[in-house]
């Protein structure tokens, strides 16, 4: 369930995360930024870590910038976010920045819930 948002950004996020939803079920991955074997980190503003992801290179692309600007675009099948990636992005404590712009913070979200949201979409 949704909580109404506070804020005409919030809505804006809110309304990302749904088109975030649905574009990684529709190609079947979802984007991150990385190098090397090193992937973007973030914050919230509660202070817990946080990897950012997107629905598609060219959203990643525009956030590779300021501290993000030596990371490249990288592609994370979905198959391999919910069985692999989920367990250990709980397990290191790091919540999930879903669609974050230059300009915006994106929703942050917990990987389980937005393992079940996906694995909802899907069917």
């Amino acid at each position: 369930m949704d909580i109404p948002p506070n804020t005409e950004q919030d809505a804006l996020n809110l309304q990302r995360y749904h088109v975030f939803l649905n574009a990684v079920i529709e190609a079947g991955e979802l984007w991150g930024l990385g190098i090397d074997d090193e992937w973007a980190l973030t914050g919230d503003p509660q202070g817990n870590r946080a990897i950012p992801v997107w629905p598609d290179k060219e959203s990643a692309a525009q956030c590779a910038q300021e501290n993000w600007q030596k990371y490249l675009p990288r592609p994370v099948q979905l198959k391999d976010w919910l069985d692999d990636w989920v367990h250990n992005v709980l397990k290191d404590e790091i919540l999930v920045v879903v669609h974050p712009t230059p300009e915006s913070m994106g929703l942050v979200v917990n990987a389980q819930r937005l393992a079940r949201e996906l694995e909802a979409a899907r069917t």
